[in-house]
């Protein structure tokens, strides 16, 4: 029996600990929905922080954001962290399609079906 390398991605071993549902949520590419509300202290400081000219910030140690920082800046897509892996039984011929373009046919077909929902719920 031949014995085959294992990559270091298929690997068993000890899985890493968790984090909590309250670490998750907090630091969860920043969607909004998913932040615990501010507490008392942090409204205080934001009120604080809101009172003041903007000439008192100091920007020294933050580097300046140049045009082509800008340019090439990617949008944050808010729906990509609320994915949930399934499974869909197409008709072959509607599969062989979507794939016809190339890679990202699940992308595609997940934007066609945002597309329908977005329509049907504007009706």
């Amino acid at each position: 029996m031949t014995k085959t390398k294992e990559s270091a991605s298929s690997r068993r071993g000890a899985q890493p600990a968790a984090k909590s549902a309250a670490t998750r949520a907090r630091y969860h590419k920043g969607v909004v929905g998913e932040l615990p509300e501010p507490t008392r202290r942090d409204l205080q400081r934001l009120r604080a922080l809101s009172k003041r000219p903007d000439s008192e910030i100091d920007l020294s140690d933050i580097p300046e954001i140049t045009d082509e920082q800008w340019r090439t800046a990617v949008r944050y897509n808010p729906y990509l962290a609320k994915k949930k892996q399934i499974t869909v039984r197409l008709d072959t011929d509607i599969l062989d399609w979507l794939q016809s373009f190339g890679k990202g046919y699940q992308t595609r077909l997940n934007v066609m079906l945002r597309m329908a929902m977005k329509a049907d719920q504007s009706k």
